[in-house]
C-alpha cells in the first residue's frame, strides 16, 4: 500500500493542496453456492473492526494473477471448497474518491469441499470457517 498526497486542480478551478489517494493492490471476492444452494461463507477475527466476522471469501491479486486465478485460489485457501461453474459477477472501485483498486466479485456454483483450509498467518484459524451457513 502506498499513500500519495497529490495537488488537485478542480475543472471549477478549485484547488484542494493535499488530496491524499491509497495505492492498493486489486482483489477478489466470491460468492460460492453449493451443489444444495447453500453459500459458503468464513468466519475470521478482522483487527480493523475488532470483531469476528461472517464474510466472502476474498484475497489481494497477487502481481501477475488473473483475477478468475485469484478468486478460485482464494476460495479452496480459506474454505477448502473449489470446483463449479464460475462467472464474473461484477468488477467495481470500491471506493474512487481516494483509492486506487479494482475489486472483481466472481460468482461459483456449483463448489464442493475439496481440501481442509490452508489458512495465512494473518487469517485466524481459531474462528474456523463455518462454510454452509446461509440459503
Amino acid at each position: 500500500m502506498t499513500l500519495r498526497k497529490d495537488k488537485v486542480e478542480l475543472n471549477n478551478g478549485h484547488v484542494i493542496d493535499d488530496y491524499f489517494v491509497i495505492e492498493k493492490a486489486n482483489w477478489i471476492n466470491v460468492i460460492a453456492i453449493t451443489d444444495e444452494g447453500k453459500f459458503v461463507f468464513e468466519r475470521q477475527y478482522r483487527h480493523g473492526a475488532n470483531l469476528i466476522n461472517y464474510e466472502l471469501p476474498a484475497g489481494i491479486i497477487e502481481e501477475g494473477e488473473e483475477p478468475l486465478a485469484a478468486a478460485k485460489r482464494e476460495l479452496l485457501e480459506e474454505t477448502g471448497y473449489s470446483g463449479g461453474e464460475w462467472v464474473e459477477y461484477n468488477r467495481a472501485y470500491p471506493n474512487p474518491s481516494s483509492m486506487t483498486n479494482m475489486n472483481y466479485t466472481f460468482l461459483a456454483k456449483g463448489v464442493r469441499k475439496a481440501t481442509a483450509q490452508n489458512l495465512e498467518v494473518t487469517e485466524n484459524s481459531n474462528c474456523s470457517v463455518n462454510p454452509v451457513i446461509a440459503q
